[in-house]
């Protein structure tokens, strides 16, 4: 979580920034995240993050968009209402504690000139964001009564109270002296950093320890804490602070990069989770049909028994009667051995006789049919694997839009989308090698599908991996004419072979021309069948 104290050198930053922007859009992309468009700046950083996730509290300018629900909540619309066209006047921070004061100048429904203020509480599990006019709250990202969280309420009309804040001490108040009267509160026994960090504004546990860690300070304890040291140390801390004075570009694309990568992780660890579990269960059901279906197979093998028993009985009709529950005959098909066949009593052998050819035909249809479900099984279970094999190697968030809309067409999660939302472009990844060729690759079969029968010229080169499911990769000649060179064709390869599967070990890619290259007959998206091709073995070690 950042410190207070790196918060305060963003505020700092964001002050030079957004002061006399305007709120031009707001959105509300996640539960704990909002997002606010500003309308006069210059810069690229032209979005500002607010962020209460307890793992990743933060407020920093932001290039970066993010989808938004078809239906904004009712805290998104209760700041747009107040917010939107509003021109942020001040920006400040309570001391060296994650508390955040933002001050918007707007008009309300009558025109009148009103100042409201955003309270941002990034204080981890406990943190908010509360809208409030005069000290008193519009609303609030989460409402408690009295009790609920503790200590105060949040609810609308009420008056706004900060939290309970801590007795700690500001590192610019203290002298040597006093830094000295302060660890001495504490056991000698006591770790330095810890007794740091519950007695200094601003310093979070890992800051001090790295601080700390900077001159070998962070085993220590405040015993070991002599009259040269604390000089050492006080005159560390100093410096370390002096640093947060002043506004830091640096800093704010420094916690926007860490938030993006976290954000990134946490999607794709909830978002994969969910997608894998649904593909995994359609798997096992589709391998459980499979297994049924060769049952069948092997049960149809063994039919050609049945039609003998009916052909022997129908032959030696004349020999036998009624009320016979077994009857020993010379086998004709089989050398002239005897055979025993059990008849059911209730019958006469005649019945019993068509009971086996009826027995003989249903086995073996069905497992005619068997044959045929199977050939239909191998092709979902490919088409499957092709899906997980995509979630598997998937690199950016975007790809699991893709993956979940193919899962939804496929009728495996519901549409949770209030209304449908217009078709969003796929977008292909491409590698320009150093003699100008082009490498284009499909991540998943949406792409797949656009790739080779909607990007792809007819005389590019098509690459995959050797009979499994994998990406779809193309390889265009920088001019047309020319021979692909063998480095571009094994640079291709190798490309299509880390696309599609983590071993490092050998992997076979087949290539060919786009040309020979068709949709698979069950027309399942990305599903092709090539001819003419060949195979080059790559290491994507």
């Amino acid at each position: 979580m950042i410190d207070g104290l790196t918060i305060a050198k963003e505020i700092k930053y964001l002050q030079s920034q957004l002061i006399n922007n305007r709120m031009d859009k707001i959105y509300h992309p996640l539960e704990k995240l909002i997002l606010i468009k500003l309308k006069n700046s210059v810069d690229e950083y032209n979005r500002l993050i607010i962020s209460v996730n307890p793992d990743f509290c933060s407020l920093q300018l932001t290039r970066e968009t993010y989808n938004n629900p078809d239906q904004p909540s009712t805290f998104c619309m209760s700041l747009r209402k107040h917010l939107e066209g509003g021109k942020i006047t001040a920006i400040s921070q309570l001391g060296y504690e994650r508390l955040i004061e933002i001050s918007i100048e707007n008009y309300n429904e009558i025109g009148l000139k009103t100042i409201k203020t955003l309270y941002l509480e990034l204080m981890g599990k406990y943190s908010n964001i509360i809208l409030a006019e005069n000290e008193i709250i519009i609303d609030a990202l989460y409402k408690y009564p009295i009790g609920i969280n503790g200590f105060r309420e949040i609810l609308p009309k009420r008056k706004y109270n900060f939290p309970p804040l801590t007795s700690k001490a500001f590192l610019e108040e203290l002298s040597i002296g006093a830094l000295d009267e302060l660890l001495r509160r504490f056991s000698p026994e006591n770790s330095l950093a810890l007794t740091l960090q519950k007695s200094l504004q601003g310093f979070s546990k890992k800051s001090i320890l790295d601080i700390l860690a900077t001159k070998g300070y962070d085993d220590l304890t405040v015993g070991e804490v002599d009259q040269e040291l604390l000089m050492n140390l006080f005159q560390l801390l100093q410096e370390h602070t002096a640093g947060y004075h002043s506004p830091s570009r640096i800093l704010n694309e420094e916690i926007n990069q860490k938030f993006i990568h976290y954000l990134d992780q946490k999607l794709r660890t909830k978002t994969y989770g969910k997608l894998s579990q649904v593909l995994e269960k359609q798997i096992k059901k589709s391998e459980k049909k499979k297994l049924i279906y060769m049952d069948n197979i092997k049960s149809g093998s063994n039919a050609d028994d049945y039609r003998v028993k009916g052909e022997l009985l129908s032959a030696n009709l004349y020999r036998l009667t009624s009320n016979q529950s077994e009857v020993e005959l010379e086998n004709y098909y089989n050398e002239n051995n005897r055979i025993l066949i059990k008849l059911d009593q209730r019958y006469s052998p005649a019945v019993n006789a068509k009971r086996f050819f009826k027995k003989y035909s249903k086995i073996k249809e069905g497992s005619k049919q068997s044959r045929q479900l199977l050939e239909q099984v191998n092709d979902e279970l490919y088409y499957l694997y092709s899906i997980k094999t995509s979630l598997d190697n998937i690199s950016n968030i975007a790809e699991y839009d893709e993956i979940r809309d193919e899962l939804i067409e496929l009728g495996l999660i519901k549409n949770y989308q209030a209304k449908k939302k217009k078709s969003k472009q796929t977008i292909i990844e491409s590698i320009q090698l150093g003699n100008g060729d082009l490498i284009f690759i499909g991540h998943n079969n949406k792409q797949n599908d656009y790739l080779t029968f909607k990007l792809a010229y007819k005389d590019d080169m098509w690459f995959h991996i050797k009979n499994a499911p994998g990406a779809h990769v193309i390889l265009r000649k920088r001019l047309s004419g020319n021979t692909y060179s063998e480095n571009s064709l094994l640079q291709a390869a190798l490309t299509a072979a880390k696309a599609s599967s983590k071993s490092s070990a050998k992997i076979q890619v087949d290539y060919t021309l786009k040309k020979y290259v068709k949709r698979h007959p069950s027309h399942r998206l990305g599903h092709a069948i090539y001819t003419d091709y060949q195979t080059i073995i790559v290491d994507s070690d």
